[in-house]
């Protein structure tokens, strides 16, 4: 496990996030939204988790701080994509 796996793991979901927004802006189907944030951004985040359970915390407190600021900002994507209102 490693500080630098989670930090890629971030990198990651954040790039998955803005494709997902792109994608629903430009008319992908829920299916498709679905699969990107439900199993590739929520993976990621899981590894995130993963890769900071053996992490002290003093190593990397923003990150530690991250982890639950971006499970916030997948659950509004998804309750964007819900309600539409994405773009």
């Amino acid at each position: 496990m490693s500080l630098a796996d989670a930090e890629r793991a971030s990198e990651e979901f954040l790039k998955v996030m803005h494709e997902a927004r792109d994608m629903a802006t430009a008319g992908a189907s829920a299916s498709v939204l679905d699969d990107v944030l439900h199993h590739h951004a929520k993976e990621l985040l899981d590894i995130m988790d993963d890769e900071l359970s053996d992490v002290d915390r003093n190593q990397s407190a923003e990150l530690f701080a991250a982890a639950p600021i971006l499970r916030q900002k997948l659950e509004r994507l998804c309750d964007e994509l819900r309600g539409g209102s994405v773009g």
